[in-house]
């Protein structure tokens, strides 16, 4: 199959939409093809940056807005929605009530799916990074130690921001090291955990505008935390169960901004 083709069905793959034969094909020609891995990169950049900003929402012009209300009035069809579009309204003012309920629920519904839909790209993104570093061959940690005098400092210069770090070898789960990654379109900080056999992955870069949504779900196998405190955002991945990933998660909760 050519390039075209697999660069023409990356969108879909990066939804989630793509069944699992031809997402394996491509998977295996991204691993050898330089080009449409950058191709594959851009996207996913752009769709992250999208979905992940959860202030992204869509408000209709005041214009727009003023000449919908002057249609309804005078009894016309509003032709932008199907509902105005199938009924004829002869009292003005219900036509303004109807539009000013329908506005506001729209509004609501479309940064209900944004969220929803940034959610799931994380999620995505997340699972894939910690897969990846789990492979034969790809970095797990570029700074190896158990040390946060060693860690923490390794970001300087790395970063834009000081992640806290944190060792909770104590109640057996040990820093090993970290690393950088690219998430949501920045380059964020990597910690990694270990605990008896599990790798726990932690993903922090700074919160931007509003908190992130504390919560957790499971994806492919894989168990995942996230939340926000006054300065960071938060991001957890292991094949630890719900409840130990958890007890980790109250671990990092608490540890004081450094």
């Amino acid at each position: 199959m050519s390039c075209e083709h697999f660069q023409s069905i990356i969108d879909r793959f990066l939804d989630g939409a793509l069944e699992p034969k031809p997402a394996a094909a491509l998977e295996a020609h991204l691993a050898q093809c330089a080009q449409c891995a950058r191709v594959y990169e851009n996207h996913r950049a752009l769709q992250a940056r999208l979905y992940a900003d959860p202030g992204l929402r869509y408000s209709a012009p005041a214009e727009l807005k003023a000449r919908l209300r002057a249609s309804l009035a005078q009894g016309v069809r509003a032709q932008p929605a199907t509902v105005f579009a199938r009924m004829r309204i002869n009292r003005p003012w219900l036509s303004v009530a109807v539009f000013a309920l329908v506005i506001p629920l729209v509004s609501m519904s479309t940064l209900w799916f944004v969220r929803l839909k940034g959610a799931q790209v994380m999620t995505q993104e997340i699972v894939a990074s910690h897969v990846r570093s789990l492979l034969p061959g790809n970095v797990l940690i570029a700074v190896a130690s158990s040390d946060r005098h060693t860690v923490k400092p390794w970001f300087a210069g790395k970063l834009d921001f000081s992640p806290p770090v944190a060792d909770f070898a104590q109640e057996d789960f040990t820093l090993i090291g970290g690393r950088l990654d690219y998430l949501a379109g920045r380059t964020v900080a990597t910690l990694v955990y270990r605990h008896r056999l599990h790798v726990i992955t932690a993903f922090i870069w700074p919160k931007m505008r509003s908190s992130m949504a504390m919560g957790s779900r499971e994806y492919q196998g894989y168990n995942l935390r996230y939340w926000s405190d006054n300065a960071m955002n938060y991001w957890l991945i292991s094949d630890l169960s719900g409840a130990e990933l958890s007890h980790f998660e109250e671990l990092l909760r608490r540890t004081p901004q450094q």
